[in-house]
């Protein structure tokens, strides 16, 4: 037999075995015990064969030790099946649990707010005019008036540390903010009133 990799804790040592040990003296039972503990522990058989009774008890033994054995191993192998599947079942649910369903946004919109708020003005400052200054915008709507819309939308809330086009995109009570469709409502005059307030704060070596 084979070293087991997955030690029992405990074994049965049958009754109908034990009432045999009593026609045993104390030197046979000594054996035996010894046989016993040796291929529970260590799956090693008996050296000395040539006490026969002593052999028959042990051989007794070990097929009800070895048929119980088979059925452990059978019951634990089950067991972690049943366990390996089961964590992979929640596992796949949680996932699905934690993605977020369509509509819904990935991150609470304060939490995203305050981490543009921390980026370098400057960086999203130049990422929204290479947004706005591209050369279609420029042969479209001319580039006085990019500047005037670039200057508008650059407004900086002091109290939030975001800038008005940012309040807007991030903003989940509104559609965001998209450059094309808010040029071509620029582009019809309805912001005539906030352009003459807002021109001028545009650096004058801002090259399209």
């Amino acid at each position: 037999m084979n070293k087991k990799t997955d030690k029992r804790e405990r074994f049965y040592f049958y009754t109908s075995l034990l009432k045999k040990t009593r026609y045993m003296d104390a030197d046979q039972k000594g054996i035996l015990l010894e046989n016993i503990a040796n291929y529970v522990l260590d799956g090693v058989m008996p050296k000395d064969k040539s006490d026969v009774a002593n052999m028959i008890m042990f051989e007794s033994f070990k097929e009800n030790y070895d048929r119980d054995t088979e059925h452990y191993e059978e019951v634990c192998e089950k067991k972690r099946k049943a366990g390996s599947k089961g964590g992979k079942e929640k596992a796949s649910k949680s996932k699905v649990a934690k993605q977020p369903q369509q509509g819904e946004l990935s991150e609470k919109p304060s939490v995203r707010r305050r981490q543009i708020a921390q980026a370098p003005i400057e960086d999203r400052t130049q990422a929204f005019q290479r947004e706005v200054m591209t050369e279609t915008n420029v042969e479209r709507y001319g580039a006085d008036n990019l500047k005037s819309f670039f200057n508008y939308w650059t407004e900086l809330n002091t109290n939030g540390g975001l800038m008005r086009f940012e309040e807007e995109r991030h903003n989940p009570n509104h559609g965001g903010f998209d450059v094309t469709r808010r040029l071509q409502i620029w582009n019809t005059g309805s912001h005539l009133k906030q352009k003459g307030k807002q021109e001028g704060f545009i650096k004058d070596d801002l090259k399209p």
